[in-house]
C-alpha cells in the first residue's frame, strides 16, 4: 500500500489498464468504455480484433450482447470496421470512419466533420482509433444523431438494452445512420459476430481469469474485475 499524504502530479496514471484523468474515469464524452486493451486467445486477426474492441467497449457501457452485436453489423456494412475508412477520399460531403460520420451539408469532408464533433464532445483521443470514435458514438447519439422513428421508437438508451439482434441492428440502421434504402443484410452479419462473441470472456487486465484452485472444485469468482453475470459490464 502506498500513502500520500500531500499534492503528486502525474502526466497519466491508469488502473487495471483504465487510464484515470480529469473526468475520473479515463474517457471523454461518451464516458467508460470499459476495454482494457486484451483480446481473448481466440481473437487473433487484426479484423476480429477490431470487432473485439468494439464488442467489449460497448460491453463495458452498458449495451446488451444483442445490442453490441448490432454496432458491429453496422460496423460491417459502414466500413468494415476500420476507423481510417474515408468513402470520398477526403472530399466534402462523404462519410469517415467506423460508423461513416457524414457532413450532409456537404461543406466539410467526413474526418473533418467528426473531429469537430470529438471537440464539442471533448475527446480528446487520437481520432482516427475506435477508442475516440466509439466514445463520439457515445456522445454523439443522445446529442441530435439518433433520431427515433415510427418503425423502431427506441431512445438511444432504450436501443442499448434490446435483446432482440435484427430488431437493434435495423434500429441503428434506421435511427443513427438513416441511409436511403435499408440494409437487411447487417442483421446476418450482427447475429454472426454475437455468434463468434458471445461466450467469450473479457480478459482481465492482467491477462485473463485463473481458477485459483483446481477441479472438481468449481470457483466462480475471486477477489478482483470479473465480467458481471447481470449486465455484461467489467466490475470488481
Amino acid at each position: 500500500n502506498l500513502t500520500i499524504s500531500g499534492k503528486t502530479n502525474t502526466k497519466e496514471l491508469y488502473v487495471n489498464g483504465t487510464k484515470i484523468d480529469t473526468n475520473g474515469g479515463g474517457n471523454t464524452g461518451g464516458g467508460d468504455t470499459g476495454w482494457n486493451g486484451q483480446y481473448p486467445p481466440e481473437v487473433t486477426s487484426d479484423r476480429d480484433k477490431r470487432y473485439w474492441q468494439i464488442w467489449a467497449m460497448a460491453i463495458g457501457a452498458g449495451f446488451s450482447k444483442q445490442a453490441a452485436a448490432a454496432l458491429l453489423g453496422n460496423a460491417q456494412g459502414e466500413s468494415d470496421a476500420n476507423p481510417t475508412a474515408d468513402e470520398g477520399g477526403g472530399r466534402p460531403g462523404f462519410g469517415y470512419g467506423v460508423w461513416q460520420w457524414t457532413d450532409s451539408s456537404g461543406a466539410s469532408s467526413g474526418r473533418v466533420y467528426m473531429i469537430n464533433l470529438m471537440t464539442r464532445a471533448g475527446v480528446t483521443d487520437n481520432p482516427d482509433t475506435i477508442t475516440a470514435q466509439f466514445k463520439l458514438l457515445m456522445w454523439h447519439s443522445p446529442n441530435g444523431q439518433w433520431i427515433a422513428t415510427s418503425s423502431y421508437p427506441y431512445s438511444w438508451t432504450q436501443f442499448m438494452t434490446l435483446t432482440n439482434i435484427n430488431t437493434a441492428t435495423q434500429a441503428f440502421v434506421a435511427n443513427f445512420e438513416r441511409p436511403l434504402n435499408g440494409h437487411p443484410e447487417r442483421s446476418t452479419w450482427a447475429q454472426e459476430w454475437y455468434n463468434k462473441f458471445v461466450n467469450l470472456g473479457i480478459p482481465s487486465g492482467g491477462g485473463g481469469y485463473i481458477a485459483p484452485i483446481s477441479s472438481p472444485i468449481t470457483v466462480t469468482s475471486e477477489m478482483g474485475w470479473r465480467t458481471s453475470p447481470i449486465t455484461g459490464a467489467q466490475e470488481f
